[in-house]
């Protein structure tokens, strides 16, 4: 109670130390933005790189470039993915394993990293774990009955002998691990962000051309060096983000299935498997009325491509670092209501990056949550999943004997009874005969 008390005070003294030591509302505004800084950049690294690490196409990098958020990040995540040897120890990345970038900041799967369930999501992780990987289309028959067809997704396709697909493990993330939105709301989000940046260069335009006299600096009009700087720093800036996330994203191959029908897809991944350091319990998920399929796959650049890389990432970075160099000392030769509007902007464009991918599954989308008896000390999962598409509610095998009318010998038969749960009734849905001998 007393250090948060003692907490307290100490922010409400700092608060009016900055606005008492102040000269007016531009000491105010800039004291506030520096004092901001190191939260932004505390928050803005993670953010950054979950955002990169799920962008799948054009539209997602430009929307990344609008107000952007973690500008070092981003520059540094794309040195890291798309840069060589010496690039990569330039920013102290030289012994880094190119499996741990391609965990953090991609969305593909590879030899050596791989996607699991885990209990609060989809977590990425550098091995190869046991996932089954189903399409499961169901059909009505002509006598009535309903048929399960099994297959995998190159086969679901149409796409017979393109790959195997055992060379990949599942992209859990992209179908699966984040609920799918509209693509409208990609849509507005990135018109929203264009209306947004260019709102502030307006208002910024009218306090230097406009109304002067009202929207001083210290006293004196802004600085004539101030708003083109501004504009042309926050034009290279939004390039150099865009470039980035685009190097980023374009590191890994997305290859869309199509399926014929709308169908569902089944993962199951067997609990107790022991991964480097962590054990991950069982996990059945399911993804209903699919008619595509997003896989993402670690795409490789021809070694004779380095120095067309190299060049190409060293401009890049040079744009992102100039255009962030200059709309700084514009942003600082304008009106500080200006400063506070790019301020809110990128806070604002944030939330809306976040929130176009917040929606993710949780504990509760597992199919197994009530099946821990089951599959914690027998590891039945495949039997689940019988017993789950066949809709089966229990079997009963039974023995018979009986005698042969052509030879008069005494046989014996096993058969299985399978019985469904339909309506609250338990009914025998049909008996199969799985072994017979003398």
């Amino acid at each position: 109670m007393i250090s948060r008390v003692l907490l307290h005070s100490s922010i409400i003294f700092l608060l009016i130390s900055c606005v008492s030591a102040s000269d007016g509302w531009d000491d105010f505004a800039n004291n506030l933005a520096t004092d901001l800084a190191p939260l932004i950049t505390l928050f803005g690294e993670q953010i950054t790189k979950q955002f990169l690490s799920e962008s799948i196409s054009i539209l997602d990098d430009f929307i990344f470039c609008l107000a952007p958020l973690g500008v070092i990040t981003a520059v540094v995540s794309a040195i890291r993915v798309y840069g060589n040897s010496s690039l990569r120890a330039f920013i102290g990345r030289g012994q880094e394993d190119p499996g741990t970038a391609e965990r953090e900041l991609l969305s593909c799967v590879s030899d050596s990293t791989a996607e699991v369930f885990s209990k609060f999501g989809v977590s990425r992780i550098i091995g190869k774990p046991a996932i089954l990987e189903v399409v499961v289309t169901k059909s009505k028959q002509a006598d009535g009955s309903s048929q399960v067809t099994l297959r995998t997704v190159t086969q679901a396709s149409g796409l017979k002998g393109a790959e195997n697909p055992a060379d990949y493990s599942p992209n859990l993330m992209l179908n699966k691990g984040i609920k799918r939105r509209s693509r409208f709301l990609f849509y507005a989000a990135a018109q929203f962000g264009v209306l947004l940046q260019l709102g502030i260069i307006v208002y910024a335009a009218l306090t230097v051309f406009m109304w002067p006299d009202t929207f001083r600096k210290n006293g004196n009009r802004a600085a004539s060096y101030a708003f083109p700087f501004f504009v042309s720093g926050t034009l290279l800036l939004s390039i150099g983000m865009f470039s980035c996330a685009w190097l980023i994203e374009r590191s890994s191959c997305k290859r869309y299935y199509k399926f014929d029908q709308k169908s569902s897809i089944y993962w199951i991944q067997p609990g107790g498997q022991e991964i480097g350091d962590q054990v991950y319990e069982a996990f059945a998920g399911k993804s209903d009325n699919r008619l595509e399929y997003v896989r993402s796959v670690r795409s490789w650049v021809h070694p004779e491509q380095n120095y067309r890389k190299f060049i190409h990432l060293v401009l890049v970075v040079c744009c992102s670092m100039t255009g962030f160099i200059f709309q700084f000392i514009g942003l600082r030769g304008l009106h500080s209501s200006v400063i506070l509007g790019q301020l809110g902007s990128t806070m604002l464009m944030t939330v809306v990056r976040t929130a176009l991918r917040t929606e993710r599954i949780n504990e509760s989308d597992n199919l197994l949550i009530n099946e821990r008896a089951l599959i914690s000390s027998y590891q039945q999962e495949l039997d689940w999943f019988t017993f789950h598409l066949l809709e089966l509610k229990s079997f009963n095998v039974r023995y018979e004997t009986y005698q042969d009318e052509g030879s008069n010998q005494d046989l014996v038969k096993i058969a299985i009874d399978t019985r469904v749960s339909h309506g609250g009734h338990t009914n025998l849905r049909h008996s199969l005969v799985v072994l017979e001998f003398r």
